[in-house]
């Protein structure tokens, strides 16, 4: 299940619910906050949140998903390498 996936399903919770009910809303869960039936935010749980950033973070860093494809690209052709011997 990807991120967006796990934010459509989240529970929606509308603005006037928000404020009347805040402290017995569990927000150590994701849920998205609704204004006239129209998503305004989200609610991640911090340490979610946490992971998200440094995702974010990695992300951005050439060297490590330069790293990534290399460790891909080896694996790809220790697969293929496997397979061209099985079948001699």
């Amino acid at each position: 299940m990807n991120l967006s996936t796990v934010a459509l399903q989240s529970e929606h919770l509308g603005i006037r619910e928000l404020k009347i009910g805040l402290n017995k809303i569990k927000l150590s869960k994701w849920f998205i906050s609704t204004s006239d039936n129209k998503p305004i935010s989200v609610n991640v749980p911090f340490n979610e949140f946490l992971d998200l950033m440094e995702l974010i973070d990695d992300l951005q860093d050439n060297h490590l998903l330069k790293d990534i494809q290399e460790g891909r690209e080896a694996i790809k052709n220790i697969k293929q390498g496997f397979v061209s011997s099985y079948l001699k």
